[in-house]
């Protein structure tokens, strides 16, 4: 048991507690005060619960700072990537270094639950490299969601795949690690896809998630079906209270207000979008009008660390130029 004792002040995301004391149990689960067990002295600081990274690409943490892949437009940014992944070699053992290496800078910074949108996959079903990723969270001891994604897969070959790894990883929807499903975006992936992942979803009760509205899922969703990206996902069944969409900096109100009646929620990266040059999401507005936001870090191709609260920061910091300020506590909300 591990009783951390004597904080300025406990923040639980909705109450607060001065002078507070929190016991944590062998779990790892929260437990009720007046225990006895290891004392951790927390004088002269403020204890919250632990920050969640919604949106990261564990494998770009093996992929930073490339030359020619920074600040660069995001059509040229795919492909640049693609090839040092062609080049390398994706395989269980590169997934699990980086993995590591991504969470392990997640918990030094408070991180204890990070959102894996995994794209790139070798031939297989993808068991081995979800494991790897989960064996690494398991050896650091975070939580994982691991998002079996899709960017230009085989559409049935997604699905299988996506089948063997929740039958591999799931169960307690509540425990150390959960599977989600989850196609890059319309830009990459066309209704099937979308249809098909999400009747895995279905069947093993997991959530789902995509990407929306950066600069290459705009143009590619006007140029290939002369649409925007969410009337996509509206017509696939992707706008849901089971969906959550990364990124979306390209939104107008009415798409805000469309999120918002469909229930989904969303994720906010500026420590990627900003400095690549590729928007800035209205998260204010977003929250303003009933959306859960949550706060990630992208991957390391386009972010080079993957420290959630430099992004807290720097998502308080440009929150003027997509509508208002926002405070500090707001934004801690968001983590």
């Amino acid at each position: 048991m591990l009783i951390v004792r004597g904080a300025e002040l406990v923040w639980t995301g909705s109450a607060e507690l001065p002078g507070g004391e929190v016991a944590c149990g062998p779990d790892g689960r929260v437990v009720a005060g007046g225990v006895d067990g290891e004392v951790l002295d927390a004088s002269g600081c403020v204890v919250t619960p632990g920050l969640v990274n919604a949106h990261h690409h564990l494998l770009q943490t093996a992929f930073r700072t490339l030359p020619g892949t920074r600040g660069v437009p995001m059509r040229d940014w795919l492909p640049r990537m693609a090839a040092a992944y062609t080049a390398v070699g994706v395989d269980d053992e590169l997934a699990h270094a980086a993995a590591s290496a991504g969470l392990a800078e997640a918990l030094l910074c408070g991180v204890t639950t990070v959102a894996d949108h995994h794209l790139t996959w070798p031939a297989g079903d993808g068991v081995g490299i979800a494991r790897a990723v989960a064996a690494a969270a398991g050896e650091l001891g975070a939580r994982l969601v691991f998002v079996r994604g899709s960017a230009r897969d085989d559409p049935q070959d997604a699905a299988a795949s996506a089948d063997a790894i929740a039958a591999a990883l799931g169960g307690d929807p509540t425990g150390m690690v959960q599977v989600a499903v989850g196609p890059a975006g319309v830009h990459s992936d066309g209704a099937e896809t979308f249809a098909l992942l999400g009747e895995v979803a279905r069947r093993h009760g997991l959530r789902r998630r995509t990407q929306a509205n950066e600069q290459v899922d705009v143009e590619v969703a006007e140029r290939r079906y002369g649409r925007r990206p969410l009337d996509l996902l509206d017509e696939w069944g992707w706008l849901a209270p089971d969906v959550t969409i990364a990124h979306l900096c390209g939104v107008t109100g009415d798409e805000i207000a469309r999120v918002a009646a469909a229930g989904a929620s969303a994720t906010h990266a500026p420590g990627c979008d900003v400095p690549m040059g590729w928007g800035v999401a209205p998260a204010a507005a977003l929250s303003d009008a009933g959306v859960p936001v949550g706060l990630g870090t992208s991957g390391g191709g386009s972010n080079d660390a993957g420290h959630l609260l430099a992004d807290a920061r720097l998502a308080m910091q440009v929150a003027p130029l997509a509508g208002r300020p926002v405070t500090a506590r707001e934004v801690l909300t968001w983590a």
